[in-house]
């Protein structure tokens, strides 16, 4: 059992908040944290949860969909939890390093900031969503790549290199 905290640091001034603290022990651990490029928003990748042998089988016999690996996404201005996301064995993630800013229809309200992140699954399928004003979608656009499984992710603007 892991008790998983996560702790902003300003390394100017050594203030810090606690921005994800779980008071009990839970099965998984975190592997991984991803800032989005504009710093708004924050994915947390869990550690595989695996399902007891009776459980998993049940599952398969039935209509329900049983995933092992999570990943969050926390908007880092209020700290609050958007989306919890389960999808099975995301093997490399990352977020676009370019916002794009959408403008607002009457410009009395400020210009949203959309982001995209992409992740791997193990047989090397790309995958591709959206956060925008603290919603969270998938872009219908999916690249089977057919080269296996991916381990790494960087993208460039728009190049993406993966191996």
């Amino acid at each position: 059992m892991f008790r998983n905290k996560i702790v902003v640091i300003d390394l100017t001034t050594g203030q810090m908040k606690v921005l994800r603290k779980k008071n009990e022990p839970e099965e998984t651990y975190i592997r991984g944290i991803r800032i989005s490029a504009t710093k708004q928003y924050m994915i947390v990748l869990l550690k595989d949860q695996y399902a007891p042998l009776f459980l998993l089988a049940y599952c398969l016999n039935s209509e329900l969909q049983f995933h092992f690996r999570p990943f969050q996404v926390w908007e880092l201005k209020t700290g609050s939890l958007l989306r919890s996301v389960t999808f099975h064995q995301i093997t490399a993630l990352e977020w676009c390093p370019n916002a794009i800013i959408v403008p607002s229809p009457n410009n009395a309200t400020p210009p949203s900031i959309k982001e995209q992140f992409v992740f791997a699954t193990p047989d090397g399928a790309l995958h591709f969503y959206v956060v925008e004003n603290n919603q969270i979608s998938a872009m219908q656009m999916h690249i089977d790549i057919g080269i296996g499984m991916v381990s790494s992710l960087a993208w460039y603007v728009v190049r993406s290199e993966l191996g």
